[in-house]
């Protein structure tokens, strides 16, 4: 198949290239403002799953005067982040657009589309289902008898509740990972069912290497992902069925 759109100049496609960066900057620039004002509030629905279980004597703290501030400002520029990464990607397909194939477009864009979902599914799953769990198995080891009491510094809460939101945020990227590797033909879906094992072992590495030291996180990690594995095997057998249909 031919592509027919008009060529551009090198300065052409480097002048659209730095209209769509401009673009990006300016919406993650406005995400990250706005963020800062709503920092508290951010912070509030962040450490609600901690506070929920709280007791009486136990609270946030911070143990050096400019440990709040730099919270705060990390905070709001990974909020501003996360809201940016949609309309960044949508500034990526609409600069390659021009370039793609119908059939490249139809796999494209419900690749991008998946792939924030499943970013936001990774995020949600830690903030909903992990992370209460994984903080009253934690506050569990408080010792009344001889007055144990967490006091959670924020700048330790907010690190650690970021690394399992991205690690999970990338994980969950698992299943596009393994569409397009078989898009190219570098994998198959016997591959995938001959490497199932492998590839479990492999899982458990990597949330090894993602996730805080803990195994409550690693195992809570290993399981979508090896859900997601074998979705991904299914969704390939019934794309492969469909070709033999036609």
């Amino acid at each position: 198949m031919i592509n027919n759109l008009p060529e551009m100049s090198f300065a052409q496609h480097f002048g659209e290239l730095k209209s769509r960066i401009v673009k990006i900057l300016a919406v993650f620039t406005v995400s990250f403002i706005v963020a800062y004002i709503f920092k508290e509030q951010l912070f509030n629905i962040l450490a609600q799953p901690l506070l929920n279980i709280f007791e009486d004597n136990q609270h946030f703290i911070f143990t050096h005067l400019a440990e709040a501030f730099f919270v705060y400002l990390k905070l709001a520029f990974w909020a501003a982040l996360f809201i940016t990464i949609p309309f960044a990607l949508i500034q990526v397909y609409l600069f390659i657009a021009p370039g793609l194939y119908k059939t490249e477009k139809r796999f494209v864009i419900p690749t991008f589309t998946f792939s924030v979902i499943l970013f936001y599914a990774g995020i949600s799953f830690v903030y909903i289902y992990l992370m209460p769990k994984a903080w009253e198995f934690f506050l569990s080891f408080s010792n009344s008898n001889i007055d144990i009491a967490l006091q959670a510094k924020i700048s330790e809460y907010f690190n650690f509740s970021l690394q399992l939101m991205l690690a999970f945020g990338l994980a969950f990227q698992l299943p596009i990972i393994l569409l397009v590797l078989a898009k190219a033909g570098l994998i198959t879906v016997k591959t995938l069912i001959n490497g199932r094992k492998y590839a479990i072992i492999l899982m458990a590495v990597v949330s090894a290497l993602l996730t805080p030291p803990d195994l409550i996180s690693q195992i809570a990690l290993i399981i979508p992902l090896t859900v997601m594995y074998e979705i991904t095997i299914l969704l390939l057998k019934l794309n492969k069925n469909s070709k033999l249909e036609k």
